[in-house]
């Protein structure tokens, strides 16, 4: 179908536009890119922040401890990882998640009191597939390594879910 609308526009002199995703900001693909690059293995000392602490220095992002503390109703012991996104905002894959005191019921139902992961895919209506270290597994060291997993945000019965866009760092990257 899609080759249809593209030999269609073009006999019609017309330029056609592609319903994919948006264009991933470099710093969100680089990100991406990293997790891609390291699943399965730990990175750092396998807690959840430390992938996108990570992440964050090899994809040229701003460093979480240059950017602003956070801001009520966010608890201080919050993290910051970019650009607050709004309700009405995009979410795009490489943005960051953090979660504060969320549940989340059903099936393989979870607790995430102070977790932070990275949009893999967005795929609608608060669902996402995320990558993560320090979640699932049987044994410490499954859990240690990252992981893609699913999140339905439908779910959360409890807590505070904030959604972050990387900034590019000002300082160049080696």
């Amino acid at each position: 179908m899609k080759h249809l609308i593209a030999i269609l526009a073009l006999a019609l002199g017309l330029t056609a536009v592609s319903a994919a995703e948006p264009e991933l900001p470099e710093v969100n693909r680089k990100i991406v890119e990293f997790c891609k690059a390291h699943m399965g293995k730990k990175v750092a000392n396998g807690e959840c922040a430390m992938l996108v602490v990570v992440a964050f220095d090899k994809a040229g992002a701003m460093p979480w401890d240059l950017l602003p503390a956070p801001k009520p109703p966010m608890k201080p012991n919050a993290n910051v990882w970019g650009t607050l996104l709004g309700p009405k905002d995009t979410i795009l894959p490489g943005d960051i998640i953090q979660f504060s005191d969320v549940e989340l019921t059903g099936k393989n139902g979870r607790t995430l009191r102070h977790h932070t992961a990275v949009v893999a895919q967005v795929q609608g209506n608060h669902r996402f597939t995320i990558y993560e270290q320090n979640a699932a597994g049987k044994t410490e060291a499954q859990k240690k390594v990252v992981q893609l997993n699913p999140l339905d945000l439908n779910r959360k019965t409890k807590g505070d879910v904030y959604f972050y866009r990387p900034l590019k760092s000002p300082y160049p990257t080696y």
